[in-house]
């Protein structure tokens, strides 16, 4: 016993060493503008931490344009409140919750099959795996790997309660599973995953004894009654969880009608989902056993050749069956199998929201175990019938780790901030018109105006009415100082898209630049008309108010930006400067230092803020 224990937590530690050492780069990473801003750096409500406001925004609807999860938003929240908006830290909780779900892997199969070798390699690959690092590297991934945990978690509670039944155990799975599914709505397949486990390692649905003194129907129609009883209790026993389950899907389709993100049948046909979700599980395949070109987005296929889908189709027919007619001998296979095939339903397609991709290298993050399974028990299986290749198939299997690790420690490379893994995923992918304009603004904030030209460009000659990457490019013709070219580029696009409110703020901006005021004030209200929460709009129509000495209008939309985005340190800064000239002194100190305390080093306010402080002196 002690020498068992001693194994499994050298086991632990090697695991945590190892992944901890291929992952280390991560730490100097920086946060990405794609969905990270959305989570944490523009997040004014999770950038303050852990308050009672933010918990009760957490557990609403309102205000956020996500899926309903709590529990997700309240450990980004943790981190701002241990941290501050530090970018290595999300990073380091990123990988200690992956670690210790690796963890949690291992000792759940060590527990439920007693066997520790094929448990330790399917926790070692899970943990080195480079399929796994968008979910460890992007921190706008906490969902998925926070509540894998739980999901890990609720496994293992599971497997005790089987072995030592008791309510106080059944409540633990409840409340485990909970937390889970408020961390992300993907778990919803867990109480079919129970059966499985319950088919194997478990053995709770076990062939009836067959009395060799009965005839052989009568034997087989009572193993075939027993079977069923045994199966109608167990589903019984889950109800309870298949009821968390509709409560979750539920939960999650009502937390997104406020923004409505599901993209209708007339965009995207149903048999162009069902087809894309069959190609897709054979890409998850692939890239199981061969992680190459692994991206951080896959864009959806226009179309798909009908000689791919049928190859997919038979490939996975031919396993299934494959599957169920050795099972009984193998029955690893079946739960490893099905563990694959049902937990990416949910994520299959069927449904699609926003921008949904072909697949995503994330959503195999515990699907793959499935897979991982099969392999590691086939493996211990070919040692015990054949003894003598063991040696060999360890040190295949040692190589094996190896090399998931150099590739692991390479795709950690393209994370090391937002060019980066835009213009990897740009490689790796054809048609990604997405990605092209994300890496076309990253490129123009950095000021590399000819390169961003050239992907927005290219964006548009992929997907010539994408609204984003015309009104990006009428942008950057503007800091080129082609104003014409802009203004000409931005009016073609409103043609195109004539509520596109970004295009209508950046004609604003423009027009303002080049002292036309009230066209740049004409642009900004018609964007505040079709989006009266434009943030953007109201500041930039309060900086152009102020400027033509309209000082009571430029507070008033001042004020409505920071009610949308309170963390924008100019918007505090203008204000405070409108107020003070309108001799509000108190209520400008008090934005000055709400300037400063987003923006220390925000020189401008500092100045201003001595300014107003003396003036209030003086008046005493």
């Amino acid at each position: 016993m002690i020498k068992r224990n001693i194994t499994t937590f050298l086991i632990c530690i090697c695991l945590s060493v190892v992944a901890a050492a291929v992952y280390w780069d991560l730490r100097s990473s920086e946060f990405i503008n794609f969905d990270d801003n959305l989570y944490v750096t523009e997040n004014a409500t999770v950038k303050a931490g852990l308050t009672p406001e933010g918990v009760y925004w957490a557990f609403t609807f309102s205000e956020k344009d996500f899926y309903w999860h709590p529990v997700t938003w309240l450990s980004h929240m943790l981190d701002c409140e241990l941290y501050g908006v530090s970018a290595e830290a999300h990073h380091t909780t990123n990988l200690q919750i992956h670690i210790l779900n690796a963890i949690l892997l291992f000792i759940l199969l060590k527990y439920a099959t007693h066997l520790t070798w094929p448990s330790a390699f399917v926790a070692a690959i899970f943990a080195l795996h480079p399929i796994n690092v968008d979910s460890v590297a992007w921190i706008a991934a906490r969902k998925n790997v926070f509540s894998s945990f739980f999901w890990l978690l609720t496994l293992y509670i599971y497997v005790n309660y089987t072995k030592t039944p008791s309510l106080i155990r059944y409540l633990l799975i409840v409340v485990s599973f909970s937390l889970g599914l408020m961390a992300k709505s993907m778990l919803v397949t867990l109480p079919f995953l129970l059966l499985l486990l319950d088919y194997w390692p478990l053995k709770r649905i076990a062939p009836a004894q067959v009395d060799n003194h009965t005839p052989l129907l009568i034997s087989y129609l009572s193993t075939i009654s027993k079977q069923r009883r045994q199966l109608a209790s167990l589903v019984l026993e889950k109800v309870p969880l298949f009821a968390l389950s509709i409560l979750s899907v539920y939960l999650s389709l009502t937390s997104i009608q406020a923004f409505d993100p599901v993209i209708p049948l007339e965009t995207v046909s149903i048999e162009l989902r069902v087809a894309n979700a069959l190609v897709s599980y054979i890409s998850y395949l692939k890239n199981a056993f061969y992680p190459n070109n692994l991206a951080l987005f896959y864009p959806f296929p226009r179309t798909i050749p009908i000689t791919s889908l049928l190859a997919s189709l038979v490939m996975l027919t031919a396993i299934s069956v494959t599957v169920l007619k050795i099972g009984n001998r193998f029955p690893y296979l079946i739960t490893g199998w099905f563990w694959f095939l049902g937990t990416l339903i949910p994520v299959s397609g069927l449904v699609q929201q926003g921008l949904w991709p072909a697949l995503a290298d994330r959503w195999a993050y515990i699907p793959l175990i499935g897979i991982f399974i099969m392999v590691a028990w086939g493996l211990n299986d070919l040692i015990l019938r054949h003894p003598r290749v063991k040696g060999v198939i360890c040190v295949a299997a040692l190589g094996v780790l190896g090399v998931l690790c150099v590739c692991t420690r390479e795709q950690t490379k393209h994370w090391r901030d937002s060019t980066a893994i835009f213009k990897r995923t740009v490689n790796v992918t054809d048609r990604n018109y997405t990605f092209l304009n994300n890496l076309g603004k990253e490129l123009h904030v950095q000021g590399r105006l000819d390169d961003a030209i050239a992907n927005f460009r290219e964006a548009i000659k992929v997907k010539p009415d994408y609204a984003d990457a015309l009104t990006n490019l009428g942008l950057a013709y503007h800091d080129q100082n082609k104003d014409e070219q802009a203004i000409r580029q931005l009016l073609e696009t409103l043609q195109l898209h004539p509520n596109h409110t970004d295009t209508y703020n950046n004609l604003g901006l423009i027009f303002s630049d080049i002292g036309y005021f009230e066209k740049a004030v004409g642009y900004f209200l018609r964007a505040l008309e079709i989006d009266s929460e434009y943030d953007r709009a109201h500041y930039n129509l309060g900086v152009v108010l102020n400027k033509q000495g309209n000082r009571k209008q430029a507070i008033f939309h001042y004020l409505e930006s920071l009610k949308r985005k309170p963390d924008n340190a100019s918007a505090h800064n203008n204000l405070a400067n409108a107020l003070f000239l309108e001799g509000k002194t108190s209520q400008a100190i008090y934005h000055y230092r709400a300037a400063l305390e987003i923006v220390p080093e925000f020189t401008d306010a500092r100045a201003n803020l001595d300014t107003a402080l003396q003036h209030s002196r003086q008046s005493y």
